[in-house]
């Protein structure tokens, strides 16, 4: 299986503020791997590091190619795609000029684009009938369906979700998890931080668990599943 990501001693300060402390963890291809943790424990901080919104010190590699010196749309273009917390759609823009806006750095026709965009309304028929709607107005769920199909016409090799069920009812979330796996079936290899746990680490390969900014915990997703540790400190009641 072929390393898509290698992260070493990856450490991030905000001030005096260690947010994250020497993180190493690794992504394969086609594998979904999961953080879980607190609040505070960084986990977002580590999606931006990654995708190089937030300056890092430490090793990152993507397919064996050094992404501490790129910028981040040009980590875009080498294949890393980043849905953050809270979908940030543009609200003012047209489901459709969202989707147009993901495929951005791409140079690709536009009648290839609208191709793909046409696929992804047969996968998702609530967007191709607001197609022409303003995503301010899309319901939680839309927008996060949304979002996550722009990070899709960027044509990543890895796909990085941010607490994609936050904020959303329960069946919507259980709608999210199947996207998820549907798209692991179609070669995409998803890095998920995530609150709701069980849902996670049920659906993960691997899995890491971050505390203060460090890795205390890590193995496969049913090994963290029935830990007790991990139970008691994240299995009980989920945090919404």
């Amino acid at each position: 299986m072929q390393r898509l990501l290698n992260v070493k001693n990856l450490s991030v300060d905000y001030g005096a503020i260690k947010a994250l402390k020497q993180v190493t963890l690794h992504v394969d291809e086609n594998e979904i791997v999961t953080l879980i943790g607190g609040n505070g424990a960084g986990k977002s901080t580590l999606m931006r590091a990654l995708s190089g919104i937030v300056p890092a010190s430490g090793a990152v590699e993507f397919l064996g190619e050094d992404l501490m010196p790129v910028s981040a749309h040009k980590r875009v273009s080498a294949g890393i795609a980043h849905v953050p917390e809270g979908r940030q759609v543009f609200p003012d823009q047209t489901v459709l000029d969202n989707l147009l806006i993901g495929a951005y750095l791409r140079k690709t026709s536009r009648k290839k684009l609208e191709q793909e965009i046409d696929h992804f309304f047969d996968l998702f028929p609530r967007l191709g009938e607001r197609q022409n709607q303003v995503a301010g107005t899309l319901s939680g769920g839309e927008q996060q369906m949304l979002a996550i199909c722009r990070a899709l016409m960027s044509k990543p090799r890895l796909l990085m979700l941010d607490e994609p069920s936050l904020g959303l009812a329960p069946q919507i979330v259980a709608d999210v998890f199947k996207i998820i796996r549907s798209l692991r079936e179609q070669g995409i290899t998803i890095l998920l931080v995530e609150q709701m746990a069980n849902q996670a680490l049920a659906i993960s390969d691997r899995a890491y668990v971050l505390e203060v900014g460090s890795i205390v915990m890590q193995g496969t997703g049913e090994e963290l599943l029935h830990s007790e540790k991990v139970r008691e400190a994240y299995l009980g009641k989920q945090k919404r």
